[in-house]
């Protein structure tokens, strides 16, 4: 089984033009500088999976580049919006539409990007996908109301490989 850093050199070879988010909607990214990495990123107690709800919030976390950490969260059923911060503070709004497995995001600072979700992870519900910022940098991204579990069976521990830095996750 390859690990998690292998994955992720694996899909820094591809790109996508679009990003799909979640069935169960609410995604949380993370960005920053590569020196803001070290701190601990934590998800919204508040995002809270709802089956069926339009209320419904699933967690994302996103790796920009390898210095930009994306927390958020995804909140509808099957499409909806998507919020959250970069790791510099910087507020970002999207939205994203399962039927078409795509999403996009706009954050205060400029950063802007699609992402393609193409795989999933069927015991912890984890979306997999890639894309890429207007201005060329990767984008990795999992979402899922359980997504920490997925990121723990994966690394050993709470904490996602962005680039050279390791940040750690509650």
């Amino acid at each position: 089984m390859m690990t998690l850093a292998e994955r992720h050199s694996v899909l820094r070879t591809c790109s996508f033009r679009f990003y799909p988010a979640l069935r169960a909607g609410a995604t949380v990214f993370f960005t920053g500088a590569a020196a803001a990495l070290s701190q601990q990123m934590t998800l919204d107690p508040e995002c809270r999976f709802t089956m069926d709800s339009p209320d419904s919030c699933s967690h994302v976390i996103a790796c920009i580049g390898t210095e930009t950490l994306f927390v958020g969260g995804g909140i509808g059923w099957d499409s909806g919006r998507l919020e959250g911060r970069l790791d510099t503070g910087a507020a970002c709004i999207g939205d994203w539409d399962n039927a078409k497995g795509q999403a996009r995001f706009a954050c205060e600072d400029g950063t802007a990007g699609t992402v393609q979700y193409f795989r999933r992870d069927d015991p912890t519900g984890t979306a997999i996908g890639i894309g890429e910022t207007e201005d060329g940098r990767t984008v990795e991204a999992w979402s899922g109301e359980n997504v920490l579990d997925y990121i723990r069976r994966e690394t050993r521990e709470v904490v996602l490989q962005c680039g050279p830095a390791t940040v750690p996750l509650a």
